[in-house]
């Protein structure tokens, strides 16, 4: 896959377009990047997925601190492993935001990709004057000579598919649903860094992780989690919160996980959580012993979990 980072002098045979920030590229965007691809070959022609540097809500609205799905390079990876041939990354920018649907069409689609199909999403709008729905694309289809389609959404439960729904998810801890409509474990980045070792008195020793992306991170609580380090998986228990049984006064938040089985240090490296299922909240206890023994309750919990969904067959406890 090709990566581009500006619209100048790029050169696509027959480009089958669709636009959208794609924030997780989650179950019902790969409806629609299928549906690219199979038109892309069909026409004799190149897949191209243009996507916005920064996301156009952070633009549009800079006090909108929109927390979001993926980086651009996880969304790069992803998208270049479906089998899209370009991504091009447009900077969003006042300039753009103020386009009208019928100048971006002209100006950025045309004249600079020489688009010869746009497909667009079931409820898709573009252009400072949000007219451009499907109606109107159809009418500047006929006018500039491109061809256009409209791909229906894919739905979850209840209601289509949408990257706000896997955050409202996320954000409610509702995490197994949320890799239902994502089609595949919601995961962070973070760098392994020296916590204050209280773990290994109770007998839990923990990985303490700092992000190394800003990504939307998933209510507080204790999880079931994967851990991918130099491509080996590792499971188990990983707590999002702020230690109330420890310290009161921080108001930091922590991420702190307990692997099953693993017993090496791992300081300054860089490793990929994705979690699995949401256990409890997180608990202020009247001391560390009994909290100590809250810990091996809840690893005997997730490990007979993790067992029943036949993620691991044996665990020294």
């Amino acid at each position: 896959m090709r990566v581009f980072n500006d619209i100048d002098n790029i050169n696509i045979k027959r480009p089958v377009i669709t636009i959208g920030a794609f924030d997780g590229v989650h179950k019902g965007h790969k409806k629609l990047l299928n549906k690219l691809i199979s038109d892309s070959q069909e026409l004799g022609g190149e897949s191209v997925v243009l996507t916005f540097m920064s996301h156009p809500r952070r633009v549009l609205n800079p006090e909108f601190n929109i927390a979001l799905l993926q980086s651009n390079q996880e969304k790069s990876e992803m998208l270049s492993s479906i089998g899209i041939d370009n991504l091009i990354f447009l900077d969003f920018n006042k300039n753009i935001s103020q386009m009208s649907a019928r100048q971006f069409i002209e100006n950025i689609l045309v004249k600079k990709l020489g688009m010869f199909k746009l497909l667009v999403g079931f409820n898709h709008l573009f252009g400072s004057d949000k007219i451009g729905d499907f109606l109107l694309i159809k009418q500047y289809a006929t006018e500039y000579g491109f061809l256009c389609e409209k791909v229906d959404g894919e739905r979850g439960d209840n209601e289509f598919i949408s990257s706000s729904k896997i955050r409202e998810m996320i954000n409610e801890g509702h995490i197994e649903t949320a890799n239902k409509l994502l089609d595949y474990k919601y995961s962070i980045y973070g760098t392994v860094v020296h916590g204050n070792k209280i773990g290994r008195q109770i007998d839990f020793p923990t990985i303490n992780l700092q992000m190394t992306t800003p990504k939307l991170l998933p209510k507080q609580g204790v999880y079931a989690v994967e851990l991918l380090y130099k491509q080996t998986l590792y499971f188990g228990m990983l707590n999002i919160g702020s230690r109330p049984t420890i310290d009161l006064s921080d108001e930091k938040i922590y991420i702190e996980v307990h692997l099953f089985n693993f017993e090496d240090e791992i300081y300054e490296e860089t490793v990929k959580i994705s979690f699995i299922k949401r256990f409890r909240e997180e608990i202020k206890f009247a001391s560390l012993d009994a909290l100590q023994q809250q810990l091996y309750k809840d690893k005997e919990v997730i490990i007979k979990y993790l067992k029943d969904k036949a993620l691991i067959t044996f665990v020294n406890q």
